[in-house]
C-alpha cells in the first residue's frame, strides 16, 4: 500500500533558503521520511519561490537526491501576482490545496522552509493514517537558529538529538509561553531536572491532511483554521504526543523581532495564578472552538530524549480540570452521563454553545482581571526602572563599546591571519558595491551553497558580514598588532 502525497513549501530570502536546502531537505531525506517506500512515486512536491532562487535550489545536492524520488515543480511568485509574501502565505496554501484536488492526490502536507524533521516523522504520520486518522496534528517548537547551526554541524538529525536541542535552546519568544496567561494560545511546562517539556496548544500544525475531506480552505493560516470545516469530525483528528514518535522543530534567529521579549522580574513577586483556571477560561471563550479545546486536552506534546511511563501519565487530564468542566456542564443544565468521558461531553456541549457563561467563569474572570490590573501597576514600575537603566547605559556606552570590540577580537583570535585578511578584504569590497553588482555574486554563492570552503568558514563569514566596514578594518589592524 502506497500513499500519493502532495507536499508544498513557500521559500524566499537568503536565510530561509539556507535552512531549507541545508537542513529541511536533509532531514526529509530519510528512509522513514520522504524516502519511505510507502510514499508513492506519483507523489509531488510544489515549491513556491522567487525566480532568482530556482537555479540555486535545483543545483543543490539535497534537491537532486529528492528529485530521484518524485516530481518537483516550481511556481514563481511573480506569476501568482504576490506582493506581500509574508501575509499571503495562505495564497500558496490554497493554491496547493486546489492543485491537490484537481490532480487527485490522497494527502497534503505543507512544509515550512524553516522546519527540521525527526527521523521517523512521516512513517508515524502514515501509521496513524492507517489506523483511521484523516488529519494528524502536532506543534512546532521554536529553536535558536545560530545554535542549531553550531550543534548540528557534525551531528545526526534525529528525534533524540532534536529533542535534546530544543530543551536546551528554546527560542526567547517561546520561552515567554512557559508562564501560562489568559491570552496565550500556547503554554509550555518545563522541567529542567527531569529534562522534558510539555506543549499545550490551542492551535497545532496539520502535519498531514486527507483530500477525502471536501472544501478544505485556509482563511488566515493553515495552522489556525484549516479544521474549521463541517466535513471534519473530531474522531478524524490524530495527534503526535511524544517527540520519539516524530518531531518538527522550527528555527529563528536569536535576535529576531519576536526574540525581543522583555522579562519583567517584578512578576516573580506576584502570586502565581492557577494554570488550570486560565485553561477553563479559554475553553469557555467564544473565540475557541471545539477542535481548539480538543487540541489543548488531547494534543499535549512531550519533548524528551526518551518515552517513559512516568511521562505518559502527564498526558492524563488534571482531575481538578475535569471536576471544573463537570461543574460548568451542570450549571448549564447539561445532563451529565457518568459512564461517558467528561471531556467528550464538554467538547460536544461546546460545539453547540460557543460562549459559555456561568458563576464559576465569572469568578475566574474576576480573579484574572484583578491580576491583570496588578500586573499593569507592576509594569509601570518596571518601565520606570528600564528608563533608569537606559540612562545608566548611556553613561557607560564607551566602556560597553570597548568591551564589545574586545569580544570581536576574541572571536577571531584563533583564525589564520592570511585567511582573515583575504576574507575581510573581499567583504569590505563587496559591501561597497552597488546592488546590480551584488546580485550576480549572490547567485554565484547560491550555486556553490555546498562549497566546502564556504561551509567550513560560514561562522566567520556570517560574523564579518554583519559588521560595519570600519569595524572590520579596526579588527584586522588590531589582529595583526598594528592598532594603537
Amino acid at each position: 500500500m502506497t500513499f500519493k502525497i502532495l507536499l508544498s513549501t513557500a521559500v524566499w530570502g537568503e536565510d530561509y533558503l539556507e535552512i531549507f536546502l541545508e537542513y529541511t531537505l536533509k532531514s526529509l531525506l530519510k528512509s522513514r521520511n520522504l524516502l519511505n517506500k510507502e510514499i508513492s512515486r506519483n507523489s509531488e512536491y510544489l515549491i513556491y519561490t522567487k525566480n532568482e532562487h530556482i537555479n540555486a535550489i535545483k543545483n543543490h545536492k539535497n534537491f537532486k537526491l529528492l528529485k530521484k524520488k518524485f516530481k518537483i515543480s516550481f511556481f514563481d511568485f511573480k506569476k501568482l501576482n504576490i506582493r506581500n509574501k509574508y501575509s499571503s502565505l495562505k495564497i500558496f496554501q490554497n493554491s496547493s490545496i486546489k492543485y491537490g484536488y484537481k490532480n487527485k492526490f490522497e494527502y497534503f502536507s505543507f512544509i515550512y522552509p524553516d522546519s527540521i524533521f525527526g527521523d521517523n516523522h512521516f512513517a508515524t504520520l502514515l501509521s496513524k493514517i492507517k489506523k483511521g486518522s484523516k488529519i494528524v496534528m502536532c506543534p512546532g517548537p521554536l529553536g535558536i537558529y545560530e545554535n542549531f547551526h553550531k550543534s548540528f554541524k557534525n551531528k545526526e538529525i534525529n528525534n533524540k538529538n532534536l529533542s535534546e536541542f530544543i530543551i536546551e535552546n528554546l527560542h526567547p519568544f517561546y520561552k515567554s509561553f512557559i508562564n501560562n496567561s489568559k491570552k496565550s494560545r500556547i503554554s509550555i511546562i518545563e522541567n529542567k531536572e527531569e529534562n522534558y517539556q510539555i506543549y499545550k496548544c490551542l492551535d497545532l500544525h496539520p502535519a498531514i491532511i486527507s483530500f477525502s475531506i471536501k472544501n478544505l480552505k485556509v482563511i488566515n493560516t493553515i495552522d489556525e483554521d484549516i479544521l474549521n470545516n463541517n466535513e471534519i469530525l473530531l474522531k478524524d483528528i490524530g495527534y503526535l504526543n511524544f517527540s520519539n514518535e516524530g518531531i518538527i522543530i522550527t528555527l529563528e534567529s536569536f535576535d529576531s523581532n519576536r526574540a525581543r521579549v522583555q522579562k519583567n522580574h517584578f512578576f516573580k513577586k506576584l502570586k502565581n495564578f492557577n494554570t488550570v483556571d486560565f485553561d477553563i477560561i479559554k475553553y469557555c471563550d467564544k473565540k475557541n472552538l471545539a477542535y481548539h479545546i480538543n487540541h489543548h486536552i488531547k494534543g499535549n506534546f512531550i519533548v524528551s530524549e526518551k518515552k517513559t511511563k512516568k511521562l505518559e501519565k502527564l498526558l492524563n487530564i488534571d482531575p481538578k480540570k475535569e471536576k471544573m468542566l463537570k461543574k460548568i456542564l451542570i450549571n448549564n443544565f447539561y445532563k451529565v452521563n457518568r459512564n461517558r468521558s467528561i471531556v467528550e461531553q464538554f467538547i460536544k456541549f461546546k460545539k453547540n454553545n460557543l460562549e459559555i457563561k456561568n458563576e464559576l467563569i465569572d469568578k475566574l474572570n474576576k480573579a484574572v482581571n484583578e491580576r491583570v490590573e496588578l500586573e499593569l501597576e507592576v509594569e509601570k514600575k518596571f518601565q520606570a526602572q528600564q528608563s533608569l537603566i537606559e540612562f545608566q547605559r548611556g553613561e557607560k556606552f564607551k566602556i560597553h563599546e570597548n568591551r564589545k570590540f574586545n569580544s570581536f577580537i576574541n572571536f577571531i583570535k584563533d583564525e589564520n591571519i592570511i585567511k582573515l585578511t583575504i576574507i575581510s578584504f573581499l567583504i569590505v569590497i563587496y559591501s561597497t558595491l552597488p546592488n546590480f553588482f551584488k546580485t550576480p555574486i549572490i547567485m554565484l554563492k547560491q550555486k556553490n551553497r555546498s562549497n566546502k570552503f564556504i561551509n567550513k568558514n560560514s561562522r566567520l563569514l556570517r560574523f564579518l558580514l554583519i559588521l560595519p566596514r570600519k569595524t572590520i578594518v579596526k579588527i584586522l589592524i588590531k589582529r595583526i598588532g598594528l592598532y594603537r
